[in-house]
């Protein structure tokens, strides 16, 4: 959680930091050393300085805004199985190809759901093992339904259809628990 956590302040205060910053605050600094008026109470560095602290603070609120919306904006992607393939390289049967889910995503797990007659229904749980260079995650079935997995290997169903949940149900890992202790 530590690493999603480092990963989530970089991206968003990131921005903020780069060498335009520089540039942005140069410019408003040197900027307000013209533009301050002689009748002022407050002498040229005292506004000058005022002037580099709200603008710094105004580029860091809105910089921080952009760089969340952008953070939101891509949460609304669904992530999505492209494919899979059998493997024995991660110790399972079968490699799940997801796109969609963000890099710091290593370690953790998904729920796979696939609609039978108008229901969704879970049929795997899935943990991400690592993200490749094509930008996919390869993610290892911790569980997968027998009679769904029949379906799989005979391809009773479409890939496409499958839907990705983040948020493992708990109801799931009860099926996953009874299914792998009968």
């Amino acid at each position: 959680m530590l690493i999603y956590k480092e990963n989530f302040l970089q991206t968003l205060f990131g921005s903020f930091f780069k060498w335009w910053w520089a540039i942005f605050t140069g410019f408003a600094s040197v900027l307000s050393w013209v533009l301050a008026p002689d009748g002022l109470t407050l002498n040229r560095i005292e506004f000058t300085s005022l002037m580099l602290l709200g603008m710094t603070l105004a580029f860091f609120a809105l910089s921080t805004i952009y760089q969340g919306w952008r953070i939101y904006r891509n949460r609304l992607q669904a992530a999505t199985v492209i494919g899979y393939q059998k493997s024995d390289s991660y110790g399972g049967e079968y490699v799940f190809l997801i796109k969609g889910v963000h890099q710091s995503a290593q370690g953790k797990v998904a729920e796979l759901r696939r609609p039978v007659n108008g229901v969704e229904v879970p049929f795997a749980v899935v943990e991400f093992i690592e993200f490749n260079s094509q930008g996919y995650y390869q993610a290892n079935p911790v569980w997968i339904a027998a009679n769904q997995l029949r379906e799989l290997r005979t391809s009773k169903f479409a890939i496409s259809e499958v839907v990705v949940d983040l948020l493992v149900s708990h109801r799931t890992l009860l099926i996953a628990r009874i299914g792998q202790t009968t």
